[in-house]
């Protein structure tokens, strides 16, 4: 059965069906309208799970700062896809978990739970966008919406940033640089960092690639401030299967300006071309985007199965 792009398919999960709920979430929790999910069982009822608003999934509140001008203790959060029951790179993501939460301090729940409030909150979703986040007050949260991926090749703008590689290495809800950022690029797909030596740094929600005039793989490196993302890793494990020479090194307008291709990468859409970064340099297609894609996703075997 056809349908239209975008439109979410909905299938019969059994017991783990959940009530759409819309509203606002803060802090895991549902404002106004959003309801959570039905109970976990006995392994995730400790973990608030629930559907929400697409258009929230992504957007993670604002950290409060003390009154002495430091930021409080964070919490962490990672964001995943769910299709067709498949937790996609769902090792990758649960070592980030692991790894952030050690180093905050943050409670983390059992393999097992994280799987079952997944399994709840994405209810009959068959292509799901979901973001788990460790808070520092309370219970680990869940959410889900559908997910359509992005259709048209994204615009990029670059934008000054100085963040600190302690700020932005793990992934946490102390998200002040990319905010900052995203603001002054409201009007395209995606603000690109610049750094005070003019060096690209990444999207507010993506890694940058470049395929240079020899076809070669450049990206920021991942010692760089930035958060080296769990797509970026398959991308260039991708290439390297394939034959592909693969850099990291640094990006300057000048090597974005005689690239013959510009791509970025997330968790969600793994790689998406870019049509243009303002100023710079226009790109004609994304063919290499495309196929690094498909690799990576054929070679993430290890994908959990919800039941």
């Amino acid at each position: 059965m056809s349908r239209a792009p975008g439109q979410a398919h909905h299938r019969q999960r059994g017991h783990h069906r959940v009530p759409a709920a819309r509203g606002r979430v803060e802090h895991g929790e549902v404002a106004e309208a959003g309801q959570p999910s039905q109970e976990l069982g006995a392994r995730g009822r400790e973990i608030r799970a629930l559907r929400t608003n697409p258009a929230e999934v992504g957007k993670v509140q604002p950290h409060p700062a003390n009154v002495s001008g430091l930021v409080n203790k964070p919490g962490l959060f990672t964001t995943l896809r769910v299709r067709d029951g498949a937790i996609r790179f769902w090792p990758a993501h649960l070592e980030r978990l692991r790894t952030g939460a050690a180093e905050l301090e943050l409670r983390l729940p059992t393999d097992a739970q994280l799987g079952d409030a997944i399994a709840a909150a994405v209810g009959d979703l068959a292509d799901a966008r979901v973001r788990v986040t460790l808070h520092p007050d309370g219970a680990p949260s869940v959410e889900a919406a559908a997910y359509a991926a992005p259709a048209a090749p994204w615009r990029l703008r670059p934008v000054a940033a100085a963040p600190r590689r302690d700020q932005v290495r793990l992934k946490t809800t102390a998200r002040g640089v990319y905010d900052a950022a995203r603001r002054a690029a409201a009007d395209v797909d995606d603000a690109l960092l610049v750094a005070p030596d003019g060096t690209y740094l990444e999207c507010t929600i993506a890694n940058l690639f470049l395929v240079d005039p020899q076809g070669r793989l450049r990206t920021p490196p991942a010692a760089a401030p930035l958060l080296a993302g769990i797509a970026r890793r398959h991308v260039l494990a991708a290439a390297r299967a394939l034959g592909i020479d693969a850099e990291e090194g640094p990006l300057r307008p000048r090597e974005a300006a005689q690239a013959r291709e510009c791509f970025v990468t997330n968790a969600l859409f793994v790689a998406h071309p870019v049509a243009a970064i303002e100023g710079v340099a226009r790109y004609p297609g994304g063919a290499l985007a495309g196929r690094l894609r498909e690799v990576a996703i054929q070679r993430a075997t290890e994908n959990r199965i919800i039941p």
